[in-house]
C-alpha cells in the first residue's frame, strides 16, 4: 500500500469516526446460552447485538441493532473468530444457532476456532426491515410475458420504497461498505484484534469488500464461490457456456444419452416449442389459498433455466425437463413453476446492495453486447441495468470496482458446475492476492461445496495456517434423472413417481392414475413407494381433492400392510372425514404393528368413547 494511499485512509477513517460519534453511542449487549448439536455435543454460545449507524455518511442517522451469536471454540488456544457471512444478498444466518442439525454440521470448525453467525443489516433478526408485502397477486401470465413480469418487478419496487422509508429506513445505508464497516466495528466491540472471514456466494463479495477497507484486521478469509467486486452482475453468454458443458455432459451418460441425440437440437425445440404456443400448468397460489392456471412461455422457461442452472441439485432434471416439454408434457414444469411462483412481495435487500455494487462502465458494455449473442438474450440480469431508473440508490464507484491487491491470506473454493460463480473469476482475482488458494471442487454447483467432509477439512487445515495448494477434492458425477420411468438412486422431486401420480389424478383421473402406479412399481422399494403414495395423498389435500387423497392412503395401506405408519395416515383421513370406525380399525392396526405408539393409543382411546 503507498504512503498517500495509507494517509487518505487515514483520514477517511478519522472522519468517520468523528461522523459516527455524533450519531450513536455504540451498544453491546451480550446473553450467554448454553446449546446441543443433534448427537448431544455441547456449545457454549454467546446471544448479542451491537448497535450501528444505519448510515455513516449521515451526521444524523438512526441506529439500528445487528443479531448475531458466537459459538465458543472447544479449542483451549483459539485462532482468531471466524464470521460467517451468508449469501443473497439477504440471507440471514443466527438461525443456524436454533437448529441442532446445523450445529452438528457447523461443530468440527470449533476445534480451531469461534465461529461467528452474523445476520448483516437488513436480515433475519437485524435491524433495517426491507421486505414488503403486496396483497396484488402475482400476473397469471407471468411466466409467460417478460414485458409483464418486469413491469410486475418494476410496480413492486415502486411501492415498496416508500413504504418502506415510512418505517424510517434510509435505503442509501444498505450497501456492502457499510456491512464491512458493521464486521469490523463488530471486531472492535467484541475486543478481537483479528478476525477470520468465511463467506458464501454474495457473502464472499463481502469479504473482498472486507478486505479492502479493513485487511489489516484480517487474519483468514475463505469463499465458497467467488464473487468479485464488479462481478455483481453476469455475463450472459456464461449461461449459454452452461447449457453446452450439460449437453456434453448427457452425451457421456448412457442412461439419457440414447434419449436425446442432439442436446442443442432439445433446448431449442423446447424454447421454441413454449414461444409458439405457451403451455397451461396449474399451481397452488400460497396467497389466495386456491389453486391457479398459469401461463408459461419461452421467458418463462428461461427465467427457470437461469434461477436453478448452478445448482447441482437441479441440473440432474434438467434434461427431461427439456425433454418432456419438447413433447408436449408439463408435469416436470409444472414443479419448477411451483417453486418459482409466489412473486407477491419483495426484500429489497438485494436490489439496493447489488445496485449499489453495480458495474464499471466496460463491464456493463460487455453484458449487453453479450446479451444480443445469447440464446437466453438478456436473462442473465433479469431487469438490470434498466432497475436504476426505478431503484433509489448510489453506485459505490470504480474505486469500490477496481482490482483487490492484498497481502491478505485467502482460500477460495469454487464448484466446476458453478453459473453463479464460476471458477474463473476465482483465477482472476488471484492476480492481486500473492497469498491466495484455490481450490476447484468437481462436480459441484453452487450450493454443494460447503456441506462436503472433505471441503470442511482443507478449511480447517487453511484456518490453523497450513498450505492447502495441493488438495484436490472431487464429487462423484452427476446421475441425471431418468427420461422416463422412475430411479431411487437419481430421483429429483419434479420428477417422482408422486409428481406424476398428482399430475395423473388431476389431467386423466384416479383410474389413470392408480393404474400407472401398477405399471411403475417395479424395480424399486417399497419404502420408496409408501412414501411416494403418502406425498401425493398429502398434495392432493392441499389442493383440495379430499376423495382422491383418501384413494390413495387406502392403496398405501393396502399395498403395505405391515407398515404402521400407512394404517396411521389412513386412520388419520378416515377421522378427519368423521369415518369414526374406520379409523378405529386402522389405529388398532398399526398399534398391532407397533404397540410402541402412545399418541395412537390416545386418539384410538378418545374415539372409542365416542
Amino acid at each position: 500500500m503507498s504512503i498517500m494511499k495509507k494517509i487518505t485512509q487515514l483520514l477517511l477513517s478519522s472522519l468517520s469516526c468523528v461522523i459516527m460519534a455524533a450519531q450513536t453511542t455504540p451498544s453491546l449487549s451480550l446473553t450467554e446460552k448454553a446449546l446441543q448439536t443433534a448427537s448431544g455435543k455441547s456449545i457454549e454460545a454467546v446471544f448479542g447485538t451491537l448497535t450501528v449507524p444505519e448510515n455513516r455518511n449521515a451526521p444524523n442517522s438512526r441506529s439500528i441493532d445487528l443479531a448475531f451469536v458466537q459459538l465458543k471454540s472447544t479449542s483451549p488456544t483459539p485462532k482468531a473468530p471466524l464470521v460467517y457471512l451468508e449469501g443473497g444478498p439477504g440471507g440471514s444466518s443466527t438461525g443456524y444457532a436454533d437448529s441442532p442439525g446445523a450445529l452438528e454440521g457447523w461443530y468440527p470448525l470449533l476445534q480451531v476456532c469461534d465461529l461467528i453467525f452474523l445476520d448483516q443489516r437488513g436480515t433475519g433478526e437485524s435491524g433495517g426491515n426491507l421486505r414488503y408485502a403486496s396483497e396484488n397477486p402475482m400476473p397469471e401470465d407471468f411466466f409467460a410475458d417478460q414485458e409483464k413480469a418486469i413491469t410486475h418487478l418494476y410496480q413492486l419496487i415502486k411501492k415498496a420504497q416508500p413504504a418502506i422509508k415510512k418505517r424510517g429506513v434510509d435505503l442509501r445505508g444498505y450497501t456492502s461498505v457499510e456491512s464491512a464497516d458493521d464486521i469490523n466495528d463488530l471486531r472492535i466491540a467484541m475486543g478481537w484484534e483479528k478476525i477470520s472471514l468465511l463467506g458464501f456466494s454474495y457473502g464472499s463479495h463481502l469479504a473482498l469488500a472486507t478486505i479492502r477497507r479493513h485487511e489489516e484486521h484480517l487474519e483468514n478469509v475463505v469463499t465458497i464461490g467467488v464473487e468479485g467486486l464488479d462481478e455483481t452482475f453476469k455475463y450472459p453468454l456464461n449461461m449459454d457456456v452452461q447449457m453446452q458443458k450439460l449437453g456434453l455432459m448427457v452425451k457421456e451418460d448412457p442412461g439419457v444419452a440414447g434419449m436425446i441425440p442432439d442436446w442443442e437440437e432439445l433446448v431449442e425445440k423446447a424454447l421454441a416449442r413454449l414461444e409458439a404456443s405457451p403451455m397451461q400448468v396449474e399451481i397452488y397460489d400460497r396467497q389466495q389459498k386456491q389453486p391457479r392456471t398459469v401461463s408459461v412461455g419461452k421467458w418463462g422457461l428461461s427465467y427457470i433455466l437461469r434461477r436453478d442452472i448452478g445448482d447441482a441439485s437441479d441440473l440432474p432434471v434438467f434434461p427431461k425437463l427439456l425433454h418432456s416439454i419438447a413433447n408436449g408434457e408439463s408435469h416436470v414444469l409444472q414443479w419448477f413453476v411451483q417453486k418459482r411462483w409466489g412473486f407477491h412481495g419483495i426484500n429489497l435487500m438485494s436490489q439496493l446492495m447489488d445496485g449499489a455494487s453495480g458495474a464499471s462502465p466496460e463491464r456493463w458494455a460487455m453484458i449487453k453486447a453479450q446479451a444480443k449473442r445469447s440464446q437466453f438474450g438478456a436473462m442473465a440480469n433479469t431487469g438490470w441495468p434498466e432497475l436504476y431508473e426505478v431503484l433509489e440508490v448510489e453506485d459505490l464507484g470504480e474505486e469500490f470496482r477496481a482490482p483487490l491487491i492484498s497481502p491478505v491470506r485467502i482460500l477460495m473454493l469454487t464448484g466446476s458446475l458453478d453459473w453463479n460463480t464460476p471458477p474463473y473469476q476465482a483465477e482472476r482475482l488471484r492476480f492481486g492476492l500473492p497469498n491466495s488458494s484455490h481450490i476447484i471442487v468437481e462436480n459441484a454447483g453452487h450450493e454443494q461445496i460447503l456441506p462436503q467432509p472433505h471441503v470442511q477439512r482443507a478449511i480447517l487445515t487453511f484456518l490453523m495456517g497450513q498450505n492447502v495448494k495441493s488438495e484436490q477434492i472431487s464429487l462423484p458425477k452427476m446421475k441425471f434423472v431418468p427420461i422416463k420411468g422412475f430411479a431411487e438412486a437419481a430421483n429429483h422431486p419434479s420428477s417422482t413417481l408422486s409428481q406424476w401420480l398428482f399430475h395423473l389424478s388431476k389431467t386423466e383421473g384416479l383410474e389413470k392414475a392408480i393404474a400407472a402406479y401398477q405399471t411403475s412399481k417395479t424395480g424399486v422399494s417399497a419404502k420408496w413407494l409408501e412414501r411416494e403414495l403418502e406425498q401425493v395423498a398429502r398434495r392432493l389435500v392441499q389442493w383440495r381433492r379430499p376423495s382422491e387423497a383418501l384413494a390413495f392412503l387406502e392403496l398405501n395401506a393396502k399395498e403395505h400392510p405391515t407398515s404402521s405408519r400407512a394404517h396411521v395416515k389412513l386412520a388419520e383421513a378416515y377421522q378427519q372425514n368423521q369415518q369414526n370406525e374406520l379409523a378405529v380399525a386402522h389405529y388398532r392396526k398399526a398399534l398391532s404393528i407397533n404397540p410402541e405408539q402412545a399418541g395412537i393409543k390416545e386418539k384410538l382411546s378418545t374415539l372409542e368413547k365416542r
